[in-house]
């Protein structure tokens, strides 16, 4: 319990040290003594006027940094349960991703296909192989006999009203992108972020899911914490505080927010 104390008063005055614009909490202080004047001006009972001064003063002080202490507890406690978690390993042909398809990764040797949401929709894509190359080049001179093959960097064409080609002519790499109605993917990618978990306190978290038993084989969770009132982030733009891992709240971001696939699924090549 002791460490976990000292931790969260840690974290703000490391925050502090950035960036505490005094400039905001100078009227909360102006305040302060026009109330301590008028408690001096109505109070005739020494006593209980210096228990009122006390109190008030107490409070006045307190109140600004209140805020950031709650958000920094919560924040470190928070960051007790960030990191990259591995389940298990599987093998597949390929998988679902929801948040974007990295073409280099469906290849020869690599996986078979990706799926993705594309163009306000679905799409299943897969590498081509030098058939399909030649077909496009051919359609793509057809239609637009003034061309320069020989200048262009790539080819993108509608082949059909399912389906796309996406055509390096230097490399010969190629992609073909199948409209779908539904992910048929068993692995599925996907990330949720800004979700509010406290007080100030947000969540990245990206998972890797089985359909087909529901079970959740790999995940990475990171949080992030906002400033307090008195912090103008536009203007005195406070270090960006955020954890993947216990004890560490300035860490960048890790490759599992975006590719943690990369960890969990191999690629079936044969």
């Amino acid at each position: 319990m002791m460490e976990m104390f000292g931790t969260e008063l840690v974290l703000p005055l490391a925050f502090y040290a950035h960036s505490l614009p005094w400039e905001h909490l100078w009227p909360a202080y102006a305040v302060l003594a026009i109330i301590f004047c008028l408690i001096v001006g109505i109070s005739r009972d020494r006593n209980g006027r210096l228990l009122l001064l006390l109190a008030t003063g107490l409070l006045f002080a307190a109140v600004p940094f209140a805020e950031e202490v709650w958000i920094a507890w919560n924040f470190a406690k928070a960051c007790n349960g960030a990191g990259t978690f591995i389940n298990k390993t599987v093998q597949a042909d390929g998988y679902y991703d929801g948040t974007a398809a990295v073409l280099g990764l469906v290849r020869p040797g690599a996986f078979k296909f990706v799926e993705a949401p594309y163009k306000k929709g679905l799409t299943r894509i897969t590498s081509g192989d030098a058939d399909f190359v030649r077909e496009v080049l051919k359609r793509y001179q057809q239609e637009n006999p003034a061309a320069d093959m020989a200048q262009l960097k790539f080819i993108q064409m509608s082949m059909d009203d399912r389906t796309e080609a996406l055509v390096f002519p230097g490399t010969n790499a190629s992609w073909r992108f199948t409209r779908i109605d539904q992910p048929t993917a068993r692995y599925w990618f996907k990330a949720v972020r800004d979700v509010a978990v406290a007080y100030k306190v947000t969540l990245l978290q990206t998972t890797l899911t089985d359909t087909q038993s529901d079970e959740i084989i790999a995940r990475y969770v990171r949080y992030y914490r906002q400033p307090p009132w008195f912090i103008n982030r536009e203007q005195h733009r406070p270090p960006v505080m955020a954890c993947d891992k216990p004890g560490d709240w300035q860490s960048p971001v890790s490759d599992d927010a975006s590719s943690l696939y990369l960890k969990a699924i191999q690629p079936v090549t044969n």
